[in-house]
């Protein structure tokens, strides 16, 4: 037989479990280390099809460990190269994986080889593969807050993975459903284990609660705000308070109010956050730049409710829209629902998509269509009215309250 058949037929004993074949090949002096057209050696073909008994027979025949090639995950920054310990991993193999580990003792915090470097914590996180997270966390030579070479974490991981189709794909449909719960679990577990809820990447700063708002995965958003994820809406208080309590400077109108004007308005059109650390100098009114600026953001806010375009009230709370989350509706153009917030809005328009998220901005749930508590109706009022079941449930998860009047004394039920 020659080296070409025996090579092949070593790489197909691996992928189907034929490990009586595949140890007299070996004995026959097989080469372990020969590559595949997709750069695998055995070992690594027998880690992605869960072939245990061809894994330790190959192992036991001086197979490499340390032998890497492209993983079939699709990466932002490019491929990443894993050893079995990674491709493992990838397939969901626990068993395989926990053989690795204990019986082979293998780094059970080994990196790729890549721009990324991640470990085995951080790409089961984006694979949502949960019941593999759950082994790695409880391992005490695993760091769960471990940063990759883009200093994300594995919760960030968990929650920064790309949709299962294109960019038009909604958390309504049936597989991305199911792509988030599990993601929702692996998030659960994570922070059940003691990963840090609100670190942030060293990138960008992100949270892993932005990175689930940005990539639009909702269940994964609310399930970190359960988990007492940060959400962002308190921190604008103590901005804006510093903000009207510092003193106006005097400076030589002539020489700076043209650039701090262009600086303004160009910080204004990219909604940058630094927006707040901006000092308003020469004859400006901070507080009515401050005004001004409230309006932008309360009339996008509503207005994306109103069109009941999920991205794009996604995009005016990432752009520090959360700040406005609970402001009320002001603007002649939705003269209709005057004194609602966003949250009565989406509620009154069965959104469910746009509650969750609208909720993990920190919507006020107890808020009522009028200044006055006791009068108008609740989100929850709204939602039960129309007859919106799943809004009903997910205000009721967010703490709505069931027995909350109206101003006419009925209760949502």
């Amino acid at each position: 037989m020659s080296d070409c058949t025996t090579n092949a037929s070593l790489h197909l004993y691996a992928r189907c479990g034929r490990a009586d074949a595949a140890r007299i090949q070996l004995r026959h002096g097989a080469d372990t280390e020969i590559r595949d057209v997709q750069g695998l050696t055995p070992l690594l073909v027998a880690a992605r099809y869960n072939q245990l008994e061809v894994l330790q027979a190959l192992l036991q025949h001086g197979a490499r460990t340390d032998a890497s090639a492209p993983l079939g995950t699709d990466f932002e920054y490019g491929p990443e190269l894993g050893t079995c310990l990674h491709f493992a991993t990838e397939s969901g193999h626990v068993q395989i994986l926990k053989f690795l580990i204990t019986a082979a003792a293998l780094d059970a915090d080994e990196r790729t080889t890549g721009a990324q470097e991640m470990t085995p914590l951080h790409l089961a996180a984006r694979l949502g593969r949960a019941d593999i997270v759950r082994y790695l966390i409880v391992r005490p030579d695993v760091d769960i807050n471990a940063l990759d070479a883009r200093g994300m974490t594995a919760l960030h991981h968990a929650c920064d993975y790309p949709n299962t189709h294109d960019a038009d794909t909604t958390s309504d449909s049936p597989s991305q459903y199911l792509f988030d719960a599990a993601h929702v679990e692996v998030v659960e577990a994570l922070a059940a284990g003691g990963a840090i809820l609100d670190v942030r990447r060293s990138s960008d700063w992100a949270t892993p609660l932005r990175c689930a708002m940005h990539q639009g995965h909702f269940l994964v958003a609310k399930a970190l705000v359960d988990r007492g994820a940060y959400s962002g809406v308190a921190w604008w208080m103590h901005k804006v308070k510093m903000f009207l309590s510092t003193p106006v400077r005097t400076r030589d109108p002539a020489r700076h109010t043209r650039t701090r004007k262009k600086y303004w308005k160009r910080r204004i059109l990219r909604r940058d956050s630094s927006v707040w650390d901006t000092e308003i100098i020469g004859d400006t009114d901070p507080v009515g730049a401050l005004r001004d600026l409230a309006n932008r953001h309360e009339a996008a806010i509503h207005a994306a409710c109103k069109s009941q375009n999920l991205r794009r009230l996604r995009d005016v709370l990432m752009g520090q829209g959360d700040a406005w989350v609970n402001s009320r509706v002001s603007s002649p153009t939705l003269d209709d629902c005057t004194g609602w917030t966003a949250l009565h809005i989406a509620a009154s328009s069965g959104r469910q998509a746009g509650l969750v998220l609208l909720i993990a901005h920190g919507a006020n749930v107890e808020l009522t269509t009028t200044e006055n508590k006791e009068c108008g109706s609740t989100a929850l009022h709204l939602a039960a009215h129309n007859g919106y079941s799943s809004c009903v449930l997910t205000l009721l998860d967010a703490g709505a309250d069931i027995n909350a009047c109206d101003d006419l004394g009925d209760t949502p039920y």
